[in-house]
C-alpha cells in the first residue's frame, strides 16, 4: 500500500490524520471505492481480524 505500518496503526486508533491519499491508497489495497470506508453498512461486514493471508476478493 505504500504507507508504513506504524502510520496505519495509528490512523485505525485514531491519533492520527488521514489524507485524501492515503484514503485512497487503503481503498485500493482493500478493493473498494473510497466512499465505502464510510458507509457504516460496509463497516459492519468487514471482519475483525483482517490477515495478509486473507487478500481481499
Amino acid at each position: 500500500m505504500g504507507v508504513d505500518r506504524a502510520h496505519v496503526s495509528s490512523m485505525e486508533r485514531g491519533q492520527q490524520n488521514v489524507t485524501l491519499l492515503t484514503l485512497w491508497l487503503v481503498s485500493q489495497a482493500v478493493g473498494v471505492k473510497p466512499a465505502a470506508l464510510f458507509d457504516e453498512d460496509f463497516a459492519a461486514t468487514v471482519p475483525e481480524d483482517i490477515s495478509e493471508s486473507d487478500p481481499p476478493s
